[in-house]
């Protein structure tokens, strides 16, 4: 058995996804990932209107458990803020049809869970990634990257007891030190009993359900 968890980096002009399974020996694999994507040309009705299908098909296809998503934080772009807020709402409304948890983690968050540092850059995160996941490349495009992270950012907050979703911005662990526990959980995932061949684990990733048109990024 498993537990199939969908990781969500919201935007308008692309929203990244990305999905893990967690086992029940702790362990985390890779599914998929990709991005979502409209035109910014089109209306903005429109564009939710085609956000909100797909979400919806993947949401469908994956039937997950529980959906991690990025919370929104109003910073000197509002504008954009704005626009992943409007994807934000989508999300929330199709898992309460589903009544799939939403759990939401703010950037600092994702970055202080997979890093230990609460101010490291995203090629730290995919670093992390990548070594959580034996994946044999980093995910592209950044946005597919980021939903993995979140993704499992809400398995390691689980696991080691943490508080899902504070809604601190300097949000405080309890228990043991949680970088220590996620070192040791990447010595597990890469070291577990069941060795699998190497092939299994450099895999490539394949990124899939992506629309990519001109644009900029969201």
């Amino acid at each position: 058995m498993f537990v199939s968890i969908l990781g969500i980096d919201p935007g308008l002009t692309r929203c990244g996804y990305g999905v893990i399974n967690l086992g029940d020996g702790g362990q985390i694999s890779f599914v998929k990932a990709g991005i979502l994507s409209t035109s910014p040309q089109a209306q903005v009705s429109a564009r939710l209107a085609e956000i909100n299908a797909d979400l919806l098909e993947l949401i469908k296809e994956i039937k997950p458990q529980a959906i991690a998503i990025e919370r929104v934080i109003f910073n000197s772009n509002v504008s954009t803020a704005m626009s992943v807020a409007q994807v934000s709402g989508l999300v929330h409304s199709i898992a309460a049809n589903f009544s799939i948890p939403v759990i939401e983690y703010s950037p600092t968050e994702v970055k202080k869970t997979i890093t230990g540092d609460g101010r490291a850059d995203k090629q730290a995160i995919q670093k992390m990634v990548v070594n959580l996941l034996a994946l044999a490349k980093m995910p592209s495009p950044v946005d597919a990257a980021d939903a993995l992270a979140i993704a499992i950012t809400h398995v390691f907050n689980k696991q080691f007891g943490t508080k899902e979703g504070s809604d601190s911005e300097n949000a405080t662990y309890n228990g043991s030190n949680l970088h220590n526990a996620i070192a040791d959980a990447i010595v597990k995932q890469v070291k577990a009993p069941e060795v699998k061949k190497e092939k299994d684990y450099k895999r490539e990733v394949p990124f899939s359900r992506t629309r990519k048109r001109p644009g900029i990024q969201r």
